[in-house]
């Protein structure tokens, strides 16, 4: 058996590997899937529809439109008729160029009930941090908000001013916001190593500390909930996780701060190492990669959904048509800026990912 073993690693790889890929061609597909629909809808000609760019490794012709997958999986497009496109409303030419990001929020919707209908995965997704919790403390990080506040590893929150937190560390985050607000002091009831004590501590201070992940609560799997909660609490995080991305957005532009961003080479591994941890932490990978898509779109970039938007919302407020030739200078420039920050991030990515070898072999060798 031994002798096999590299082999099944090997072959656990490459099917991780595979998956990744099949994922993120779905979330690419399904936004495209969008804008076909809703051409389809307004009856616009589609020649093509394909999943990728590069040499197509797949094709058919259904109907009018040529189905096909290509050999690079980061993209995709929908080809419309531009004269049966053009012949339309401008209400119905948003439609279809809002269709893909519409369609990747719906799935991100879709993932998060699904998720909460089934049960909670246990996993250290950050956005499911604490709903799928035990309110027993794993790892602590010392830091000044701690000082005389007698919390330890291993300790379990009984309660918090009387009311019962039993095994919801949710209840504990609810109880604490109002008090840390009107900066009163929260009296906790934790079970050490069996015994019962009482702590009492500022609410503020020890919020903080929560929120700041200073203290960690252990990760395990939470049951499914019934539909309406289901339904109530994936589209609270979904909401939650689309303001979060726009406010990482917000910080590129306003900030210039590009640290939380992930580009297409991250974007895989990520996704392949998801695709081996089972079923739905791979759709919660999935469902944020397809936030992410719908959020980059609203750019005002024209060769981006928002930036073609954008260029037809000033056409019909100006009711003045651009020529083609400036049409495509505009798409020509959105290409080269897409290039250049295409090349800058996967550059970043790849030494992100190379980084701890090189450290690894520093070590090793015993260089500084």
């Amino acid at each position: 058996m031994a002798f096999f073993k590299p082999f099944l690693l090997l072959s656990n790889h490459l099917f991780a590997l595979f998956l990744g890929i099949v994922g993120i061609g779905f979330i690419i597909g399904f936004h495209e899937l969008g804008h076909f629909l809703f051409g389809k809808l307004f009856h616009i000609k589609t020649p093509s529809f394909s999943i990728g760019f590069g040499p197509k490794l797949y094709k058919r012709k259904i109907g009018e439109t040529e189905f096909s997958i290509s050999a690079i999986p980061l993209g995709g497009y929908v080809e419309s008729d531009r004269k049966s496109f053009e012949s339309k409303p401008f209400y119905q030419k948003i439609l279809v160029l809002s269709g893909g990001i519409g369609f990747n929020l719906l799935f991100a919707y879709l993932v998060f009930i699904f998720i909460f209908m089934t049960g909670i995965p246990k996993t250290r997704f950050l956005y499911l941090y604490p709903l799928n919790t035990a309110p027993v403390v794993e790892q602590i990080t010392k830091n000044k908000a701690l000082e005389g506040i007698d919390i330890q590893k291993g300790d379990a929150f009984i309660s918090i001013n009387g009311t019962p937190i039993k095994n919801h560390t949710k209840i504990l985050f609810q109880r604490l916001r109002p008090l840390a607000e009107t900066k009163k002091t929260a009296l906790l009831e934790i079970d050490r190593n069996g015994t019962k004590i009482s702590i009492e501590a500022a609410a503020k201070p020890l919020l903080d500390t929560l929120l700041g992940l200073k203290i960690r609560f252990k990760a395990i799997a939470k049951p499914g909930l019934p539909i309406i909660p289901a339904i109530k609490q994936g589209v609270r995080l979904t909401n939650a996780i689309i303001m979060g991305t726009l406010s990482m957005f917000k910080n590129i532009f306003v900030k210039r701060d590009t640290s939380a961003v992930g580009g297409p080479i991250i974007i895989i591994s990520e996704t392949v190492k998801s695709a081996g941890k089972g079923l739905k932490i791979f759709l919660l990978f999935l469902a944020i990669i397809s936030v992410s898509l719908a959020v980059l779109n609203l750019i005002p970039l024209p060769i981006l959904d928002g930036g073609q938007i954008f260029l037809y919302t000033i056409e019909a407020a100006t009711r003045t048509k651009l020529s083609e030739k400036t049409k495509e200078y505009i798409f020509l420039a959105s290409w080269i800026l897409m290039l250049v920050i295409f090349v800058l991030i996967s550059t970043r990515d790849i030494w992100r990912l190379t980084t701890p070898y090189f450290t690894h072999i520093k070590k090793f060798f015993g260089m500084k």
